[in-house]
């Protein structure tokens, strides 16, 4: 998920896409129809300062660094020093070549941010305040766009960033929550259900980025008022959107076209790892055990289909975050966790190749020791960025799922 592909948690610095801002704040008025769609643009606040690129080294060996079998790593890896203290980054979901970096210095407020191309070492602006709160943010085709809720009086809104085009207000409603922003050729907004009084649901916008945000098409998602439904995750676009929605034990899957449709339901009693995109459906990745025990170092990663599907692999200790990706012929999932259970003064990074049903293509691999990443995949490429205390390394690899003749385990 773009917030369960997990912001920042505890000492693994992965920043993912879900989630918007959650203590934006300011003063100024607006419309509080439950339906807004307010063209004027929100006034300019200044930006944090530029990060400095990170400077690459390069080193034509693999020494320490693993992959799934299924990926090749494609010479030479890159090492830079981190761009300055507290870094936080994140990648676009088929995003190459470029990462959303943030600084700080006081551990709560961004000190630099910045879009960085990692080629050309172009760095612009981008919208990130606080650091554990990045926006949601996706890189659309005609450039980058993030979203976050903000307290207006006595409502809430959800604002929208486009690169070129400022900030407008897209949403308003009752204790308003943006939950995801996914882009490529159009981009789809989720928020809370919004309403001038709070309930369970959804709402999704979907436009193109440069659109006037009247012109996106609104869906509501009202979803059974008899369970907390809150929305997680867009998990795809395409002729139609992929959403999520969670309940306290719960997961939904909806298919979005003129309206909402609800095609599944999984009892999530430990929760939700990710949820990925595949040409049969949506696979969700979910925890075998609750996260908060760790008391053995085989720590089950369920993979759940919509045909009711489930396979299991291993890991060693619990997952801190994790993120899957989609990849012509499967996806990827990749988690940071201690060394072990009793080892947590270490974190390793682990991925593991499903093919395109969702069944383990590869064994469980130990990537590198690092305590946090970002991932971004495109086709079959792989652009893979590690976190370890000091610095950077860029990975880039050609992964090709294989079909897998095995049958659901548990």
């Amino acid at each position: 998920m773009n917030r369960g592909r997990f912001s920042a948690c505890g000492t693994a610095l992965l920043v993912s896409l879900l989630g918007g801002c959650r203590a934006c704040d300011a003063d100024s008025a607006v419309n509080p129809s439950a339906d807004a769609r307010t063209e004027g643009s929100v006034p300019p606040e200044p930006m944090p300062n530029l990060l400095g690129a990170p400077i690459w080294s390069s080193e034509n060996h693999a020494r320490g660094l693993g992959l799934p079998k299924g990926c090749r790593l494609e010479l030479p890896v890159r090492h830079s020093a981190l761009p300055g203290p507290g870094v936080r980054f994140f990648a676009a979901t088929h995003g190459a070549d470029e990462l959303v970096m943030a600084t700080t210095v006081d551990g709560s407020r961004v000190e630099k941010s910045g879009i960085v191309n990692l080629e050309t070492r172009q760095v612009v602006d981008f919208p990130w305040k606080k650091i554990e709160t990045p926006p949601a943010a996706d890189r659309a085709a005609s450039g980058w766009v993030a979203a976050w809720d903000v307290a207006r009086k006595n409502q809430r809104t959800a604002e929208v960033w486009t690169s070129g085009h400022g900030t407008r207000v897209a949403l308003v409603g009752d204790q308003l929550s943006v939950a995801d922003l996914q882009c490529d050729e159009k981009c789809a907004l989720l928020t809370t259900y919004a309403r001038p009084t709070i309930a369970p649901g959804a709402t999704l916008l979907i436009g193109a980025p440069g659109a006037a945000l009247s012109d996106w098409k609104r869906v509501d998602i009202e979803a059974d008022p008899d369970e907390p439904w809150r929305p997680i995750e867009v998990v795809s676009i395409d002729d139609s959107v992929w959403v999520a929605l969670s309940s306290e034990s719960k997961l939904s899957l909806w298919k979005v076209g003129d309206a909402a449709k609800l095609v599944k339901e999984l009892d999530t009693p430990h929760g939700v790892l990710d949820i990925v995109a595949s040409p049969r459906g949506p696979v969700v990745i979910l925890p075998g055990r609750p996260l908060d025990e760790c008391t053995s170092n085989d720590f089950p990663i369920e993979v759940r289909t919509l045909e009711n599907e489930k396979f299991v692999s291993h890991g060693q200790a619990n997952p801190d975050a994790a993120l899957a990706r989609p990849l012509d012929g499967g996806a990827i999932v990749a988690w940071v966790s201690p060394e072990s259970c009793r080892t947590r003064s270490r974190s390793l990074v682990h991925a593991l190749l499903l093919d395109e049903r969702g069944r383990p293509s590869s064994s469980v691999m130990a990537v590198a020791f690092a305590e946090g990443f970002a991932m971004a995949t495109r086709g079959t490429r792989l652009d893979l960025w590690l976190r370890t205390e000091s610095a950077l390394t860029w990975m880039q690899a050609d992964c090709a799922p294989a079909p897998r003749d095995a049958g659901p385990s548990e």
